[in-house]
């Protein structure tokens, strides 16, 4: 990343961010009377992911340290949509909201692309992101 970029900035950006939706999942959670997941996990969705897997093609250049802390954000945010404590194993919060690792989501988010821009003939892009997406697997 160039002199006024970095990783560090760009998670403190996401989780600043997220910080009023997560207090608004947080407040959603408490005040159903009996907490809905398939709605939480709805919300969960449009409100916290999008911002965390915002720019997915360049997140893929970053290194696992990157995605671990990445994780960290998503399991957070899973567990404040599921009224969770924070010892509540990562495995379990995943098998509830049948959500992916992030990074999992990510690489799934360009295959389809890469997929999309084949089917709609669209050569360079394609071959653009079939370069993100192998770059991506080397790195694990």
């Amino acid at each position: 990343m160039g002199n006024r970029l970095s990783w560090r900035t760009h998670l403190k950006q996401v989780e600043t961010r997220i910080a009023a939706r997560l207090s608004l999942l947080r407040f959603l959670n408490r005040a159903a009377i009996e907490p809905n997941h398939n709605i939480m996990i709805n919300l969960y969705k449009p409100l916290i992911r999008t911002v965390i897997i915002y720019g997915y093609p360049v997140l893929l250049s970053a290194d696992n340290k990157i995605w671990d802390r990445i994780q960290i954000i998503q399991n957070k945010a899973l567990r404040v949509a599921f009224g969770l404590p924070h010892y509540t194993s990562v495995d379990y919060i995943h098998r509830i909201a049948n959500i992916p690792i992030i990074k999992d989501y990510a690489v799934n988010l360009l295959e389809r692309a890469t997929s999309t821009a084949a089917s709609n003939n669209e050569m360079i892009y394609h071959r653009s992101l079939q370069d993100i997406l192998q770059a991506s697997r080397t790195q694990q």
